[in-house]
């Protein structure tokens, strides 16, 4: 694991310090876990952002059994159409 110092503002420290210390976590963890959760949100709204534009990008399609077979067909039929 890799260090990293940080300079903080007394004020903001001390908030750091007790959070971490009501959770029962040492300041490191309590830090490392706000920075994984602010990458979550991150990718989160990433995620989100393209179930959106999914949704906006027109009618849907009903996935069934057929559909897969189709889809089954045609990758077979595109694989070995390439191949020979």
């Amino acid at each position: 694991m890799a260090a990293l110092r940080i300079n903080l503002p007394d004020e903001i420290k001390a908030i750091a310090e007790s959070r971490a210390s009501e959770s029962g976590r040492k300041i490191d963890d309590y830090l490392s876990e706000l920075i994984r959760a602010d990458a979550d949100q991150e990718l989160d709204s990433a995620v989100e952002a393209q179930l959106v534009a999914g949704i906006e990008s027109g009618p849907g399609v009903e996935v069934d059994s057929e559909f897969w077979r189709q889809l089954r067909d045609r990758a077979r039929n595109g694989s070995a159409s390439r191949g020979a």
